[in-house]
């Protein structure tokens, strides 16, 4: 980070992704000063994910900022002086190539650091000449740059299932629908290699792994299909461990006729690397994650038909979150209290499946593991962001809604309910927990509490929206005025809630 600081000038920001770890980065000593930098911002993954879901969650924020270009580094990297402005400058100079890798130096002492540097970094050599990259060669993902509007509108271009291997399908993809990808010896980054055989050979099988999943058995994973390909491989073993060989020696080749010295090291690793290949295909799980630990996939939009709904007026990463969590974990009298409040709403909660309006900080998930967490700002432990007033999912989708602390920031309370009456099934649930304005509590929340608390305002008034409004705009007297003081309005106007 502290190499890329000189380069963060007007219209460059830098997302780092903390993917899970323990404790958080936010509360590395180290890192305070980066992050209290105006052009850094820190998402977190709950749980750790891999690289290829840190990567889409990295993506989705310069999304949601209208970001135009995003470079993409590794956290074992050091940038070399000049690393972003090269790579504004290609993208600038290339307007129809979609993805741009820079070269790579491996460093570390001993032969095995060589060896994982051939194997690795083969098609991005530093003093490599430039040009485009053809199959069956792909890039790496560190020290790569992607303009955004040549990437699909998804939340997941990179295939998070997987444990490795996403970077090559990737590339694959982009082929696939006709764009260009361009290898440049400038931008020049530095990777610290292996240095001792087991890591080598562990990094080496791990990629061996994945390959009949990502490059042959894609999502088809039937025990015939592995025997044919089990079978097929067998036979062609050993001209697997030629061809394999040939295309990362052949590069190294036309630079200089030395690097044949390395050739046995090469078929050797490659022998290692195809039994890896039957491990995968007869083990395919080893390659995949069980489940997409963070985020879920959206549903399909055949799913949940938006017609005659508004749009959702979805915002970027908001970093109060990151002071809300910090609160969480540093407020130990508070945490009690809330954690009373989550378990009585968990518990209020039917069988079957949760939705919570407002995850915000993702606190209730430490209650109800498997609620489907959503917010009008995006956060990489919600499972959706979307607007409470036009919610993406399908009728009658979920068994319960909640919502804490919520209600009282709905610009159109009335929308939301309807919203809710459609998306929960018959039967269902919605618990909120809200404040309650009596006479003593009034004084409170009025003179202590910075949200506003307005008693003559009509809480079933539908204005029209207002694009200048925050989310954190409020009025704490409208759960009050509802369900209390105007209950037999409320029960006239939404006669299916009980």
């Amino acid at each position: 980070m502290e190499s890329l600081l000189p380069e963060l000038e007007e219209g460059v920001d830098v997302v780092l992704i903390d993917d899970g770890s323990s404790p958080p980065a936010a509360a590395n000593p180290s890192l305070q000063p980066l992050l209290r930098h105006s052009r850094i911002h820190l998402l977190r993954h709950e749980v750790n994910a891999g690289a290829a879901a840190a990567r889409n969650t990295g993506l989705r924020w310069c999304r949601e900022a209208g970001a135009e270009i995003v470079i993409l580094l590794d956290s074992d990297c050091l940038a070399k002086p000049g690393f972003i402005g090269a790579h504004i400058r290609l993208q600038s100079e290339n307007p129809g190539v979609a993805c741009i890798g820079g070269a790579i130096q491996g460093i570390g002492p001993g032969p095995w650091a060589r060896l994982d540097a051939l194997m690795s970094w083969f098609t991005s050599m530093p003093g490599a000449p430039a040009g485009i990259v053809n199959g069956p060669y792909h890039l790496p993902t560190t020290n790569m740059s992607l303009k955004l509007k040549s990437l699909l509108p998804t939340d997941h271009v990179f295939d998070s299932s997987l444990r490795t291997g996403e970077n090559p399908l990737f590339i694959k993809e982009l082929r696939k629908r006709g764009e260009t990808v361009l290898f440049s010896p400038e931008p020049e980054i530095v990777h610290r290699d292996r240095t001792t055989f087991s890591e080598v050979f562990l990094h080496q099988y791990r990629w061996g792994l994945h390959t009949y999943v990502m490059r042959i058995g894609g999502k088809n994973l039937s025990a015939g299909h592995r025997a044919l390909f089990i079978c097929a491989f067998v036979t062609g073993y050993p001209l697997y461990v030629l061809l394999a060989t040939w295309l990362n020696a052949a590069p190294l080749v036309k630079r200089s006729l030395w690097y044949l010295i390395w050739v046995p090291a090469l078929l050797l690793s490659y022998a290692a690397k195809g039994i890896a290949v039957l491990d995968g295909a007869i083990r395919p799980g080893k390659a995949l994650y069980p489940e997409a630990p963070v985020l879920r996939d959206a549903p399909a939009p055949q799913d949940h038909p938006q017609e005659g709904r508004s749009q959702a007026h979805v915002r970027p990463y908001d970093q109060r979150f990151n002071d809300y969590r910090s609160i969480w974990h540093d407020k130990p009298v508070l945490r009690k209290l809330y954690s009373e409040f989550y378990r009585r709403m968990a518990d209020a909660c039917h069988d079957g499946s949760t939705l919570e309006i407002g995850g915000g900080s993702g606190n209730f998930k430490e209650f109800a593991p498997h609620v489907v967490s959503t917010d009008v700002l995006f956060a990489p432990w919600l499972d959706s962001t979307c607007d409470a007033q036009a919610l993406p999912f399908k009728d009658a989708a979920f068994d319960n809604m909640v919502m804490i602390d919520v209600f009282h920031h709905l610009e159109r309370p009335t929308v939301f309910l309807r919203e809710a009456l459609r998306v929960l099934k018959p039967g269902g649930r919605l618990v909120m927990l809200e404040p309650l304005i009596t006479p003593v509590s009034h004084y409170c929340y009025h003179y202590f509490h910075p949200e506003p608390v307005v008693m003559k305002a009509d809480p079933f008034h539908e204005p029209e929206t207002n694009p200048e409004r925050t989310p954190y705009d409020a009025n704490q007297a409208v759960p009050t005025l509802m369900f209390l003081r105007q209950r037999e309005r409320f029960m006239e106007k939404f006669p299916g809630f009980n």
